[in-house]
């Protein structure tokens, strides 16, 4: 077993239009303020790791197999703030 802290994310995105824009439109496109929330996996200079779901299978070896999905690598230099929510116990 090992504990896993939830985290909320704050960060930014990169923003892009799609359509046609004139010059004054394109001047006014910012990033965009993201929150993502999930198990913080990785946290170092490069980057920020967190993982929306955990799941747990039996292995063919009889052991407990666990696996993340939804995982989210965000550059550590668009992290505007990262807030412990709580821990959870991963088997």
């Amino acid at each position: 077993m090992s504990k896993k802290t939830i985290v909320q994310v704050t960060w930014l995105d990169a923003a892009h239009q799609d359509d046609d824009m004139e010059e004054k439109e394109i001047r006014g496109l910012q990033p965009l303020k993201m929150v993502s929330f999930g198990l913080l996996m990785v946290e170092d200079d490069e980057r920020v790791i967190i993982s929306g779901h955990v799941g747990t299978t039996p292995s063919k070896a009889g052991e407990t197999r666990v696996d993340y999905r939804d995982t989210l690598v965000i550059p550590r230099k668009a992290v505007l703030s990262i807030d412990v929510s709580g821990e959870l116990e991963v088997e």
